[in-house]
């Protein structure tokens, strides 16, 4: 596994793999001052180099490698660097979902380009994950709950009403 090879451009009339240099702006090779085996001077030279990752498996290892505090902090931490694309003002409508339930149960993954209108009559809404890109999420419910460690309902602007119970741990994002 490497994470840094030098660009192989080529190879040699005996089959060796010739790797690019390092050029200045006039194109002449860099070096980099070094010591050989004995300790002499000797100059280095200095190739183009390319990142590769050479193992597949190399996220999968280091995320199993990871606690899960560690694992929510990091996912915490790229949602921060997130940038969100303004919502386009092109004049298209996009269409409303309404979904009107009986009683669900497990947990609703439910996304939309346009509004998302959600009416549970009994029983408790579980949100995994509600999403919708440029429009508004409504719920409504005997009582609405998330599941831990994701963002349950992302939308325009966010209505939750809990007819009989309570609204516990969602964790959503109004982006108004």
């Amino acid at each position: 596994m490497a994470a840094q090879q030098p660009v192989v451009i080529g190879t040699d009339g005996d089959g060796n793999p010739v790797y690019q240099k390092a050029v200045d702006e006039n194109g002449d090779p860099l070096y980099v001052e070094g010591t050989d085996e004995n300790g002499n001077p000797v100059m280095i030279p200095v190739y183009v180099m390319e990142s590769r990752l050479a193992d597949d498996k190399l996220f999968e290892a280091y995320w199993q490698s990871l606690t899960e505090a560690q694992k929510q902090a990091l996912i915490e931490a790229a949602w921060a660097l997130a940038k969100y694309p303004e919502p386009k003002d092109n004049g298209e409508q996009f269409r409303v979902l309404v979904l009107n339930i009986g009683e669900s149960t497990g947990s609703s993954n439910i996304s939309n380009l346009g509004d998302i209108v959600i009416t549970q009559q009994t029983g408790i809404f579980t949100a995994e994950e509600i999403f919708s890109r440029y429009g508004d999420v409504s719920i409504t419910g005997p009582e609405i709950t998330g599941v831990d460690n994701k963002t349950n309902v992302t939308g325009e602007d966010i209505s939750l009403t809990a007819t009989t119970g309570s609204i516990t741990g969602l964790d959503v994002e109004e982006r108004s």
